[in-house]
């Protein structure tokens, strides 16, 4: 794309060249010259007040592209800064606010148990036994639900 002739509107370098160029469309209310105007209709496809709406169809209606999702997640490189900020001192303070801000964005169920050990890494230590002796106490606990996170 060639700048200064393919973008629809004046171009000027200099303070007194601006003022010059606002005082002439001033004088004409700001009406665009037509030559700019046939270059504008090349960028603009809708010169109305509906463009909102039209995003908001395309996001709705737009296929999620979890493939890339996947394969952004898998990459070695993803993997590798993961694992980095797993083991830095900034890992726990951090998810403790994306879990403060979770709790307030998705509905907490008050009768369902989340249990994670080792990063989702392995099932054991206290969360393990934990489970296992709601599992054993009587129906007091038999009302909760228990997920146990995973990765692989």
């Amino acid at each position: 794309m060639d700048l200064d002739n393919d973008l629809p509107g004046e171009i000027v370098d200099e303070l007194d060249g601006l003022l010059g160029v606002l005082a002439e469309y001033a004088n004409t209310d700001f009406v665009m010259k037509k030559k700019y105007i046939d270059k504008a209709n090349r960028f603009i496809k809708y010169r109305d007040v509906h463009s909102n709406s039209r995003i908001f169809e395309v996001i709705q209606h737009a296929e999620k592209d979890r493939n890339s999702l996947i394969k952004l997640y898998n990459h070695p490189i993803s993997k590798l800064i993961m694992n980095r900020f797993r083991k830095s001192e900034q890992y726990f303070p951090v998810m403790k606010k994306v879990y403060k801000i979770m709790s307030r964005v998705i509905p907490v169920d008050r009768n369902l148990i989340l249990f994670e050990s080792g990063i989702g890494k392995q099932f054991s230590d206290s969360p393990k036994y934990i489970y296992e002796e709601l599992v054993k106490r009587d129906n007091k606990y038999k009302k909760f639900g228990c997920i146990m996170v995973i990765c692989r």
